[in-house]
């Protein structure tokens, strides 16, 4: 398949469903340093496209390219404010990273759009833990 999208590059180099189809078979093999390459690629030609943001943002979070990420979330979530798993994950990498009221600040985004996250009113119960607000990381969690 590879080969295939580098052909298809040869051919028709500014086609960027090619180049973001070729980045997601990428992500999919862990070849993350080429992802994002890939991605840069959609973005030059595409650069509104705020799932090749989120995607990118996934491939710098497998680089531990933490700031990079959340640069690329953040790109997506300009383009797209209702792109609930981009806050989500904009959260856990704010939350990784020990920004808790910034982590706060987007799981209540991400949840605002998904009110069914369970996963996601655990982690702001966590974060309300951290920011030694108990009750409401209690309540959080219960929900």
């Amino acid at each position: 398949a590879i080969a295939s999208y580098s052909k298809a590059l040869e051919i028709k180099p500014e086609d960027d469903s090619v180049w973001y189809q070729q980045a997601c078979l990428l992500m999919c093999l862990n070849r993350f340093e080429e992802a994002v390459i890939s991605y840069n690629q959609v973005l030059q030609l595409k650069p509104d496209m705020y799932e090749a943001w989120y995607n990118q943002g996934m491939a710098f979070l497998k680089l531990e390219q933490f700031e990079e990420a959340i640069v690329s979330y953040n790109k997506a979530i300009q383009i797209k404010s209702d792109h609930h798993e981009a806050w989500y994950n904009k959260a856990l990498l704010l939350l990784r990273l020990g920004q808790h009221q910034e982590a706060l600040i987007s799981f209540d985004k991400a949840l605002y759009i998904m009110r069914d996250n369970y996963e996601g009113w655990y982690k702001r119960g966590l974060t309300l833990f951290a920011l030694e607000r108990k009750e409401e990381a209690i309540l959080s969690c219960n929900k």
